[in-house]
């Protein structure tokens, strides 16, 4: 129920006209002194930008690019960084505005951003968001993203906060998002080393779908998932090239991400879920 009042919370605040206030509020915040300021005022942005109507409003009053320029000026800020890269995040929802992102510089800020700022979880995790919402149905995009070296970020993030489980699962999805209708591009993704690096983020519950996905359809071989019991004994659940387990739907194949939640939504959670 929250999840939706904040939905419609969002549509109630857009409607009463306060994102071009928040741009007059954003032209205030020009300064270093001001950065606390931009910081809240891209966390609005970022928590208003709920549907295609009010991102096509931020577009149009100009808070995107005043979130890039932004950006690119107070690059050194980690609380910044986050939450520019928050709001692409958001705005990617829009299969034409995330486009734009990869192609008129913000991506590349954005990475330069990820690698300034490894040691940021918040950085991280909005990045790998961010990539996995560009890549989505967007090939075209997932070519500029691997050619700047975009998956190379998101190997890095997760290897380097291997235990943050929302970084993982946003990894994962980007990982899969790039894979999806860019098949050729499987022998660059499995170089940058993410075999090891989606079994290791398999091994958490909030993950364990996405990474099995992705490795599944990087055509990884051999892997599994599996559980233990109440004993600590180890029960196996699926293998690649078996035949789908009918007993949890949150392990079935799925065609899209959308499926694959509504399928999580019914299942039973798995106990100490692991990838081998």
């Amino acid at each position: 129920m929250s999840i939706y009042s904040a939905h419609d919370n969002a549509k109630e605040v857009s409607n009463l006209g306060f994102i071009p206030v928040l741009h007059k509020i954003a032209a205030l915040s020009h300064s270093q002194e001001n950065l606390q300021l931009a910081v809240a005022v891209m966390n609005a942005t970022r928590v208003l930008s709920v549907n295609d109507e009010i991102v096509q409003t931020v577009v149009a009053s100009g808070l995107l690019d005043w979130t890039r320029v932004s950006l690119q000026k107070y690059t050194d800020s980690p609380g910044l960084v986050s939450a520019a890269i928050g709001v692409y995040r958001n705005i990617s929802g829009n299969d034409e505005i995330k486009s734009n992102l990869c192609t008129n510089g913000s991506l590349d800020e954005m990475l330069k951003g990820m690698k300034r700022h490894q040691s940021s979880t918040s950085v991280q995790e909005h990045g790998c968001g961010t990539i996995a919402a560009m890549a989505l149905r967007r090939p075209e995009n997932v070519s500029i993203i691997v050619s700047m070296g975009g998956h190379t970020s998101v190997a890095t993030a997760m290897k380097q906060h291997p235990k943050h489980v929302a970084l993982q699962r946003q990894g994962c999805l980007a990982v899969r998002n790039m894979i999806v209708r860019n098949q050729d591009l499987k022998e660059v993704i499995l170089e940058a080393g993410f075999e090891p690096i989606l079994k290791a983020a398999g091994q958490f519950q909030g993950s364990v779908d996405e990474a099995y996905a992705a490795l599944r359809d990087l055509g990884c071989e051999g892997i599994g998932m599996k559980k233990y019991d109440e004993t600590g004994k180890e029960i196996k659940l699926q293998m690649f090239g078996e035949k789908k387990a009918n007993f949890n739907s949150s392990l079935m194949e799925t065609k899209d991400i959308e499926n694959r939640v509504n399928a999580n939504a019914k299942a039973p959670a798995l106990s100490n879920p692991e990838l081998f």
